[in-house]
């Protein structure tokens, strides 16, 4: 099934409640990449199929990694933090043609990239996402193991 939701739409949608029930705990995906997802429940839209997708590269420095939220498979909104290569943004965008570095994805202009210049840990960026998407983790957060602490959370409220 396609999402087909305007941008405004999208916009009041990420203003809705959304729970993950489950923990949301890194595992190995490759040799290189760690990997975290989990399903996301939003009472108020119960038919649409929404999931959490983090991943991160285990020895890169600066620390590279992604969050996105997916809707019906479909990548709605997403943080890529120090990306290994800039990103290109359609020819119709002249004027911001190339972004560097950390950069946003948003519903329905996926495809396009915006930078965010802020420097934040991991653990800050997650806040940073749950807050902006209105997500509470009830199950808990294991944040990855680069971290300064390797941080066990209950994310009721999104985190603090």
């Amino acid at each position: 099934m396609a999402l087909k939701m305007t941008e405004d739409e999208f916009w009041e949608f990420l203003k809705l409640p959304k729970f993950i029930s489950s923990p949301l705990k890194y595992q190995k995906k490759d040799k290189n990449h760690h990997m975290a997802h989990a399903s996301i429940r939003c009472p108020d839209v119960p038919d649409i199929n929404l999931r959490m997708i983090s991943q991160y590269h285990v020895t890169r420095n600066p620390r590279k990694f992604s969050i996105s939220m997916l809707a019906e498979n479909e990548r709605v909104i997403s943080i890529d933090v120090n990306p290994g290569s800039n990103h290109t943004n359609p020819k119709t965008l002249k004027s911001i043609r190339k972004v560097k570095g950390t950069h946003w994805h948003l519903y329905p202009y996926v495809e396009i990239a915006i930078a965010d210049n802020i420097t934040r840990t991991h653990q800050q960026w997650m806040s940073e996402f749950l807050n902006h998407c209105n997500i509470t983790i009830e199950g808990g957060y294991t944040s990855p193991v680069f971290e300064a602490e390797n941080v066990q959370l209950n994310l009721l409220g999104g985190m603090t």
